[in-house]
């Protein structure tokens, strides 16, 4: 792997983190939310579906880089896949 490709990768990872911290603190607000008002908020499908993004772009990314199905040119891929252009109302 070339240090251009590692970078690419490297890159991917801190972006599934960083969504991933978006959506931990959004589900953190829901929970304050709830624990104030005894009410779910009007955001917690669209919160639960940016998770459920966010954990499939963590698996993609895990199984592109163990080559799982892609044989060796997994980690020729670009590393941010198509579900870096997934985007949603939900801070993420």
């Amino acid at each position: 792997m070339s240090a251009l490709e590692r970078r690419a990768w490297a890159a991917e990872f801190v972006a599934v983190r960083r969504l991933a911290r978006g959506v931990a603190t959004n589900v953190n607000q829901l929970a304050a939310g709830y624990n104030a008002t005894g009410e779910v908020g009007t955001e917690l499908h669209a919160v639960l579906d940016a998770a459920r993004r966010v954990m499939d772009r963590m698996d993609d990314l895990g199984a592109r880089l163990a080559g799982e199905g892609e044989g060796d040119d997994a980690l020729d891929e670009d590393p941010a896949g198509d579900a870096a252009a997934d985007q949603s109302g939900v801070r993420a």
